[in-house]
């Protein structure tokens, strides 16, 4: 059963993970940011759009990888711009190496990479004003819900 994940959750997550490639077979190759943190939709917005959607739902880096099969996947005419991010491509895979270590999410926002609840928290408290009137309002006499309400 699909899961429904509102949009502003969904660019969160993207925002705050990627994959680090081990044996590729848990990995979108289309669509996970898995090259230097970027998903290949968002290095080849043009090469995506001939990429048929059951391809871009169920291939793996490991069987794209294997004889270069994610070039079989691109279906009709190319344009310029699409030989031009074809072949960008192409150089950026030539570098990628898999192992035997099973594919890992990683979490920007925490220094080991583990997500935890914790550094979720932080990051959502980045750039947020600290408000130095708090001790007055919570030291001040009165009842509970007026200060929630202040």
């Amino acid at each position: 059963m699909p899961i429904k994940v509102r949009g502003d959750v969904q660019a969160f997550f993207a925002a705050s993970t990627y994959v680090e490639v081990g044996d590729g077979t848990s990995t979108l190759f289309w669509l996970d940011r898995w090259i230097g943190g970027r998903a290949v939709a968002a290095l080849a917005p043009a090469l995506i759009s001939l990429i048929p959607r059951r391809a871009l739902r169920s291939r793996m880096v490991a069987d794209g990888l294997f004889g270069r099969r994610w070039v079989r996947d691109i279906a009709g005419g190319l344009s310029v711009q699409a030989i031009v991010e074809c072949i960008r491509l192409w150089d950026a895979l030539e570098s990628v190496r898999l192992s035997a270590l099973p594919d890992t999410i990683v979490c920007r926002w925490a220094a080991d990479g583990q997500y935890s609840a914790r550094s979720a928290y932080e990051m959502l408290l980045v750039g947020s004003q600290e408000f130095l009137g708090h001790k007055l309002i919570w030291e001040a006499w009165a009842p509970l819900r007026v200060k929630l309400f202040i």
